[in-house]
């Protein structure tokens, strides 16, 4: 009986090691899952205008003196870059804007600011990675008439799509 017991161990054992065998290498269907991914990409304007200030220092009425100003527009949409101005004032006096001009990137002929304000780059394409650098020279030339004081004034720059 022993051997019996022996050999009944012995081939149960033997089952058990085909079963797990078998059992190890029958194929499996696979399980899959799709994940849907989803985004949405806003459209993107970055102005950058390091210089905060154009400054002419003191001016002799009728010569020109100049001074540069510097920007970037980093855009992955089509951009378009205005200008709004306001006329220079020492709170009193009044001296027009017009008598200040820009030119500079893409711009080779002096453009005469306005306070109705416009247009300096249309519908340009989009300028990804390091943008789109420009750099403006304004000139300012005060009328004799002006009365000598410290005169200021701003000039918005304003990208949009």
């Amino acid at each position: 009986m022993k051997t019996r017991v022996g050999m009944d161990l012995i081939l149960g054992s033997i089952l058990l090691a085909v079963a797990l065998v078998l059992g190890l290498s029958v194929d499996r269907p696979a399980r899959a899952a799709t994940i849907n991914v989803s985004a949405t990409l806003k459209p993107k304007i970055v102005l950058t205008m390091p210089d905060s200030a154009a400054n002419f220092g003191a001016l002799d009425p009728g010569v020109a003196g100049s001074d540069s100003v510097a920007g970037n527009v980093k855009a992955n949409v089509t951009w378009t870059l205005t200008y709004s101005a306001t006329d220079l004032s020492d709170g009193t006096n009044i001296v027009s804007i017009s008598n200040m001009t820009y030119q500079g990137t893409n711009i080779a002929t002096p453009q005469t600011f306005s306070t109705l304000g416009g247009t300096i780059y249309s519908a340009q394409p989009p300028t990804p990675n390091n943008g789109f650098d420009f750099t403006h020279t304004y000139t300012l030339t005060f009328p004799w008439a002006a009365v000598p004081s410290t005169y200021t004034g701003t000039v918005t720059y304003t990208a949009t799509q």
